[in-house]
């Protein structure tokens, strides 16, 4: 699955449906999780989201440019 997110745009904190490898082909995001810690992941990062049962994460878009993003859902 692909996700497209516009410049600026912003997602309040929400789990991930499942465990997931996300991989940013296209933009910057901000990640920040329940305990303060924010990543900024630029394009190429690969990273497992597993936040299940918990507040979850926010994401925002960094820059003036979409970002765009493959996920990859694991059972």
């Amino acid at each position: 699955m692909t996700l497209a997110f516009q410049a600026g745009w912003f997602g309040d904190f929400h789990p991930a449906p499942k465990r997931q490898w996300m991989i940013i082909v296209t933009g910057t995001l901000e990640i920040a999780v329940s305990d303060g810690e924010k990543w900024t992941l630029a394009t190429g990062t690969v990273f497992f989201v597993e936040d299940a049962g918990s507040k979850g994460h926010s994401t925002r878009v960094i820059g003036d440019e979409p970002s765009y993003m493959m996920v990859i859902e694991v059972e």
